[in-house]
């Protein structure tokens, strides 16, 4: 998959993995690097401010906050966007009925008007979701990333 998108540069791509954003933003603006895979609230602003350009968005659809950026399934159509994003995680033995209320609370607060405003202003994409759905996710990715190894002759 990863190969697939070195047509659109016009050459190969190397994965070079990096301990967080903020390493590979100082790489990007200081021109070591020609660009970076990263959600994009890590880079929002500086798009804003015009130090970088958003070549395209790893979503299924275009996103409503930058409706001109293609998204990758444009260039890619077979593309399957890997899950992004934050969660929140309990133990594992975490009561059915406080992993649910937590659940139920932090679903309140992202579609509270001004939190959801300042979150999406700020480049978060937001998804209330419930375990099990959010379960199912990690196994539809789990399933993605194996056939991705498979593809590229990586064992685990």
């Amino acid at each position: 998959m990863i190969e697939n998108i070195g047509h659109l540069i016009n050459g190969p791509m190397q994965v070079v993995p990096y301990k967080g954003g903020g390493p590979a933003l100082n790489d990007l603006l200081g021109g070591q690097i020609p660009l970076v895979i990263q959600p994009v609230v890590t880079f929002l602003q500086h798009a804003r401010a015009g130090k970088l350009r958003i070549l395209a968005m790893i979503l299924p659809k275009r996103w409503e906050t930058l409706p001109e950026v293609p998204t990758v399934n444009e260039f890619i159509p077979k593309f399957q966007s890997p899950m992004g994003g934050g969660a929140v995680w309990g133990p594992a033995k975490l009561p059915q009925p406080i992993a649910l209320r937590l659940q139920s609370a932090i679903a309140s607060a992202i579609n509270d008007p001004a939190v959801n405003e300042r979150l999406r202003a700020d480049g978060h994409i937001l998804a209330a979701s419930t375990p099990a759905v959010f379960a199912a996710e990690l196994l539809r990715q789990k399933a993605l990333f194996e056939q991705l190894l498979k593809e590229v002759n990586l064992k685990q």
